[in-house]
């Protein structure tokens, strides 16, 4: 246990050079330099726009800033918790006429009636171009308290959690909104520096209460993206800043339970993926590995970790990352709680019955002092010294009732925020400031931050969490509703990172077979694949050999998946998409995308459909959007801009990859092989093609770095470009491109495993070489020579064998 007089909060909260480019470097060359490139009205003029009171900056061609100072001086140039950019490259002209203000962008118009006070429906109007029309905005600044923006025809939304959700709820309104514009409010947030401690607004300093409607300081970002919506979601990472990359493991399959597992527990889990050959990435140990209290305690349970650091060590040898669940706040039977309140003189706040306290004798944090927030991660460091890194943060869990209500406010929290620990200054919010010490713990050793938490809507979520939406229910209709939640939270906050209790946590312990699968098949296709359980079974083996087989077949093709999955993350971080995608993000003209919300797009390529019904086979309505479709199980097409329906079984969902998708696998190391990501050789890939069609042409880039460090931000990493042309008699040509950037221990050459969907096959060349026809068996066996064409599911497989990177590979498959 360290001497007090050794706890240094820079430790605990400095950024180094790396970390800061998550906030800094990479926004401002990545983000900024791709995203606000558009034709000038006039010559630029970068500077601010003052007009008495009021203050304009162009920000994108679709994003401009209001700010309204009653005194006429004290505009605000720092960054906030939330934005950490304002861009000012954009050309704009500005005019006065007639008593107005004028600000011209090629994509908005707007309009500040001069010396008219601070900004109202009344005195500000703004034109957008909303496809073919323009539309008139009067914005409202009249948000709620737990609010930015005032909804109006909402598209997506975010909510803190779903506990006792059971089917679908009203969710908090979003950047995006259907009439293509909106206002997003940011008067009252802290203001903060990366590497700093925040502060209050100035004019909140001496405030009775927290006023986000003030007529003596406005601050709020008007978004005027027609129906370009990935637009929006482009400016709001352009001011926020870039997610990260998650870790590669984070990606793979999940195993958590609210369980005391032992070292016995943690042996049979993995002789049964072995014998399953299921592939398991992270293993997440809940709240019983705490002492002297489960839940609030911060020392080793030693009765089930008796030699952590040696355990620790053994699970990692197996390919598991590992997640430790913490709750905020400690007791005072902790042995450590008289060492804190001593350096805190006295300063813990006690939790009454007026407030959670969930096991009597709890106390909490002050989050907004920096000695509170010293003291609170300091309890951390017995676990990180046996090998923890990455935290679950439980945060308030035990509250039922999550959207606002006073009850459930906590000590002293003056923005919402459940739990012990709270925040006293103003424009903080709790969950938020967690999330982000968290990660920026893990960037400080160089590894890649993030919290897995539950939120509270703020604008920058994306730059540390992975949003945790537990505890849930077991129940058809959840299932339903989170197929929709993870596109909604994507939509509304640009967040690519949802994590789902796979299973449900709540009225099922043990589901039926048929409920059992159908959540493995959803998870299978979100942005994270977490089963969770209260003493639950969440695993393959636990169910019928039926529900077994589909269970283990999920789970693989899931680890399959990951380097698409990675590339989707890679996509989120440059430009601010999410991973799973409301259809009206790619469709915004067709009426229909707006119709279908419990179908969302993985990525651009394929769209998904989850079955959240009982029984054996489930038949049900599937909208296909523009194009053409391919039935993943089934290999049947479907033409676009059709509704039919759809029958599966227990080994198949209803998911369909659009024409001329290139899908990155793992080249059947995990479906084969049973490996997960860890395991896994890093030099072989699997590509696999959609090339039905004739006259496609498509590129995508293979990105590829060390999958655990920070390097990814100082540019280690290399990019491979992958092409796909089909000619009018729909022979297909693709290319593997030469190898871009390098990392630390990056192979020099790759193998990749292909398989391109065609309707028949003559002939494959590789660089010129003709392959042989043979079986799948030799095409695989014997690289570079054979190829074979099943001409039941209409694909043909090959391998290209050991591709150099600074070499290409041209690829011709004629019918």
């Amino acid at each position: 246990m360290r001497p007090p007089n050794t706890i240094s909060l820079r430790s605990h909260l400095r950024r180094p050079r790396r970390a800061r480019r998550i906030i800094a470097g990479i926004a401002a060359l990545t983000l900024l330099g791709s995203l606000t490139s558009h034709a000038p009205v006039q010559a630029a003029k970068l500077a601010p726009i003052t007009d008495g009171n009021a203050r304009f900056q162009v920000l994108t061609p679709t994003l401009i800033r209001l700010e309204y100072a009653a005194d006429g001086q004290n505009f605000e140039d720092g960054h906030t918790i939330n934005i950490q950019h304002r861009p000012s490259s954009t050309n704009y002209r500005t005019y006065t006429k007639n008593g107005y203000r004028y600000i011209v962008t090629p994509k908005i118009t707007m309009r500040y009636k001069r010396d008219s006070g601070h900004f109202t429906e009344k005195n500000v109007q703004v034109t957008v171009k909303r496809g073919g029309k323009e539309v008139t905005a009067n914005p409202s600044w009249n948000v709620g308290p737990d609010d930015f923006v005032v909804p109006h025809n909402q598209l997506g939304g975010w909510r803190r959690d779903l506990r006792d959700v059971d089917g679908p709820v009203p969710l908090n309104p979003g950047v995006l909104s259907r009439d293509g514009w909106q206002l997003v409010v940011d008067s009252s947030t802290a203001l903060w520096e990366p590497g700093s401690w925040p502060k209050p607004r100035p004019y909140l300093k001496n405030a009775d209460k927290l006023i986000k409607n003030s007529d003596q300081y406005q601050d709020g970002y008007f978004f005027g993206y027609g129906l370009d919506y990935r637009q929006g979601l482009r400016d709001l990472a352009a001011i926020t800043g870039p997610s990260p990359v998650l870790p590669m493991w984070a990606f793979g399959n999940w195993y958590s339970n609210y369980w005391a597992h032992t070292r016995r527990d943690y042996e049979n889990i993995n002789g049964e993926a072995q014998r399953t050959g299921t592939p398991l990435d992270v293993m997440v140990v809940d709240t019983d590995y705490k002492s002297p209290n489960s839940w609030n305690g911060w020392n080793w349970n030693t009765l089930l970790w008796p030699n952590p650091a040696e355990q620790i060590k053994w699970m990692e040898s197996l390919g598991w990352a590992l997640m430790f669940n913490t709750h905020d706040g400690m007791n005072d039977n902790d042995p450590k709680f008289p060492i804190v309140q001593k350096r805190l003189n006295n300063g813990l706040y006690p939790n009454g019955p007026k407030w959670w306290d969930p096991f009597h004798g709890s106390y909490g944090f002050d989050m907004s002092d920096p000695n509170h927030a010293r003291e609170f991660y300091w309890l951390h460091e017995d676990f990180e010294k046996a090998g923890v890194n990455y935290f679950w943060f439980d945060y308030g869990s035990a509250i039922p009732l999550e959207e606002g209500l006073p009850l459930e406010k906590g000590l002293r929290n003056e923005l919402p925020s459940t739990g012990v620990n709270g925040v006293t200054m103003k424009g903080m919010n709790a969950e938020q400031w967690h999330s982000y010490l968290y990660a920026q713990r893990l960037r400080a050793r160089n590894l890649r931050g993030f919290s897995l938490s539950r939120h509270r809507g703020q604008l920058a979520e994306r730059l540390n969490n992975v949003h945790f939406t537990g505890d849930t229910k077991s129940t058809w209709a959840t299932l339903e509703f989170e197929a929709e939640f993870t596109a909604a939270e994507g939509a509304a906050m640009g967040l690519p990172y949802v994590s789902h209790d796979i299973g449900g946590f709540k009225r099922g312990t043990i589901l039926s077979d048929d409920m059992y699968v159908r959540w493995a098949q959803f998870g299978a296709f979100q942005p994270i694949n977490r089963p969770h359980g209260n003493h639950a079974k969440r695993m393959p083996w636990q169910y019928g050999p039926e529900a077994e087989k589909a269970g283990v077949y999920f789970l693989k093709l899931r680890s399959e998946l990951m380097p698409y999955l990675y590339n989707l993350a890679w996509e989120a971080h440059l430009t601010g998409i999410p991973m799973a995608r409301a259809l009206y993000l790619n469709y915004p003209t067709d009426p229909e995308a707006y119709r279908h919300n419990t179908e969302y797009l993985l990525g651009d390529d394929i769209l998904v459909t989850p079955a959240a019904q009982p029984g054996k086979t489930v038949t049900q309505e599937v909208y296909f959007p523009e194009g053409k479709w391919r039935d993943m199980f089934t290999g049947k097409v479907y033409e676009g801009r059709s509704t039919h329906q759809i029958t599966t079984d227990w080994m198949s969902m209803p998911v369909f990859i659009r024409e001329g998708a290139i899908i990155t696998t793992m080249g059947g190391q995990a479906m084969q092989d049973g490996k997960n990501w860890e395991q896994s050789r890093k030099d072989l890939y699997g590509i696999s093609i959609n090339a039905l069609s004739p006259n496609m042409q498509r590129d995508v880039v293979l990105y590829q770095d060390d999958g655990k460090t920070l390097g990814y931000l100082n540019g280690e990493v290399a990019r491979t470009p992958l092409s796909l042309c089909t000619d009018g008699n729909g022979n297909a040509t693709v290319t593997i491109g030469k190898t871009e950037g390098s990392f630390p221990g990056m192979s020099g050459k790759r193998t990749y495993r292909m398989q391109l969907n065609m309707p028949s096959v003559s002939t494959v060349t590789v660089n010129g070489k003709a392959l042989k026809a043979g079986t799948k068996e030799q095409a695989m066996k014997q690289p570079g020579q054979y190829f074979w064409f099943d001409a039941q599911s209409k694909t043909v497989y090959f391998v290209v064998n050991g591709v150099a990177n600074g070499s290409e590979a041209v690829v011709k498959v004629n019918r």
